[in-house]
């Protein structure tokens, strides 16, 4: 198991009550918009987070993103929490840094034991 659920479903109500929480996109995200969706945002322009949703343990906290640069687009865009950066002045900065660390480092794990 990845995730402990108890501790994701406090970050989540925590995070709801936080709404729009202010991102940016990773550089492997910011491209896939672009190449998939021809939808341009760069790593360094702010989007946010609309809502979350938990994705189980394998997508784990999942954000529906919205942003002046998506209202012309055709769909929803959701991406997992651990393709985020949330600005460090966010009051959740530390405790959703902590989540994304943990995550990326047990997914890390696992493909190791998997593949070993």
């Amino acid at each position: 198991m990845i995730d402990n659920r108890s501790e994701v479903a406090k970050l989540m109500e925590k995070m709801e009550t936080a709404l729009p929480i202010p991102v940016y996109l990773t550089s492997n995200i910011s491209r896939s918009l672009k190449e998939s969706h021809n939808i341009k945002i760069k790593p360094t322009q702010i989007i946010h987070i609309g809502q979350v949703h938990y994705m189980g343990d394998e997508g784990g906290i999942g954000c529906s993103l919205t942003s002046k640069y998506l209202e012309n687009a055709k769909q929803a865009f959701i991406t997992s929490l651990t393709h985020l950066r949330v600005k460090r002045t966010h009051f959740l900065y530390k405790e959703i840094r902590t989540y994304q660390l943990k995550r990326i480092g047990k997914i890390a794990t696992q493909n190791i034991v998997q593949s070993g």
